[in-house]
């Protein structure tokens, strides 16, 4: 899902999980948890986005 820039709040940072230099963060919006940074023990690039909400109104917003 891509969320547009009419509404720049959702990507705010209300919280953050850092390592050491080099590792994986965790950032939580208003959306949910996002990791981001590199997966040391992978050569592989990948890229993986997954919300889970179970907020009904959340859910009718997206559907309208």
């Amino acid at each position: 899902m891509l969320i547009g820039l009419d509404v720049p709040e959702v990507f705010w940072s209300l919280e953050e999980r850092r390592g050491k230099p080099d590792e994986p963060y965790a950032i939580r919006t208003v959306l949910g948890w996002s990791l981001i940074g590199p997966r040391p023990d992978s050569k592989v690039n990948v890229c993986v986005n997954h919300v889970r909400e179970g907020d009904e109104l959340l859910e009718r917003q997206v559907a309208k």
